[in-house]
């Protein structure tokens, strides 16, 4: 019977041969708090074998994975509470301090839940990534390399998608601009039919708190004006605050990660960050932008802290 089933599904002899060969894998150290993977050149095999004994272990249930592995994964290193504490001092808005609080405990979107056919699943899946991918491909796996070695995705075999609850895959692209840094896109809204369902619909921005990133160069000019006037004969000091993986920070929910997937080559990339392409991830990342604002100018000033 095991023989008839082989020939009639190549998918059931890759999940049995799996299933023998990992049995005796010990994933255990994938949830170390801190593995140094910094010299890591090129994605590993034995990380990506380890993962797939983790994911055959918990029966594809991502979520488990991801809680199972922890630490940079879900953001746990974190110190939340001190965190809040210092916004509470610093009298930052209760809504605002929620917010915070709500990504670190929670994760994100704000909101999701929605359904998808296994149509649509197999359109996007079948359709694969766009053109920029396969022309730029040695640039794509390096970016995948760093975000593989940062803890910002897991990475599994292509072949088990089918086999995983609750997945989608989403298109990716590569964008060059002269001047600008290359950057791999998550196309989240891009549609191969007009009926087609993408990620980016399913999401509920509505949800979301309000992005209040626009009124930012506004009020550090006003800012500087009154450093002027308080401070008339003082060196002001400004800098630029590039905060590197910056949509990273906020770390998905492990139970909606894996609606977030993305295939590349014969690779699986499940993101624990929030993607570059979501309609969320900019209003998510905003929430902790405006964090970070009131608690540079609070623990810099001496009198307050």
């Amino acid at each position: 019977s095991l023989s008839g089933l082989y020939s009639a599904s190549h998918l059931a002899q890759k999940l049995w041969a799996a299933l023998v060969t990992h049995s005796s894998c010990d994933f255990r150290h994938l949830s170390a708090n801190f593995i140094d993977w910094e010299n890591q050149s090129s994605l590993s095999d034995i990380r990506i074998d380890a993962f797939l004994a983790a994911t055959l272990h918990f029966n594809f249930d991502i979520g488990s994975v991801i809680r199972f592995c922890g630490g940079k994964y879900t953001g746990a290193y974190r110190d939340y509470s001190e965190t809040v504490r210092h916004l509470t001092r610093a009298n930052a808005d209760p809504a605002l301090i929620d917010e915070v609080t709500r990504l670190f405990q929670k994760g994100c979107p704000s909101y999701f839940n929605a359904t998808s056919s296994h149509e649509n699943f197999l359109t996007y899946l079948n359709n694969g990534n766009h053109l920029t991918i396969a022309m730029n491909i040695k640039k794509v796996m390096k970016t995948m390399n760093k975000e593989d070695k940062n803890a910002f995705v897991i990475t599994l075999p292509r072949w088990i998608i089918r086999l995983v609850p609750n997945i989608h895959t989403t298109p990716q692209g590569y964008l060059i601009k002269p001047g600008k840094n290359d950057r791999l896109i998550w196309d989240g809204s891009h549609k191969y039919n007009w009926w087609d369902t993408n990620i980016n619909s399913m999401q509920r921005s509505e949800f979301s708190p309000a992005i209040k990133f626009g009124s930012s160069f506004n009020n550090h000019l006003v800012r500087i004006w009154n450093l002027r006037i308080t401070y008339p004969t003082h060196i002001i000091y400004l800098w630029a605050d590039d905060v590197s993986g910056a949509l990273r920070h906020a770390k998905y929910h492990p139970d909606v990660s894996s609606a977030f997937s993305f295939a590349v080559l014969k690779y699986l990339f499940i993101p624990m960050g929030q993607t570059f392409g979501s309609n969320t991830s900019p209003v998510e990342y905003d929430t902790l932008a405006q964090a970070r604002n009131i608690l540079s100018k609070f623990l810099s000033n001496p009198c307050d802290t």
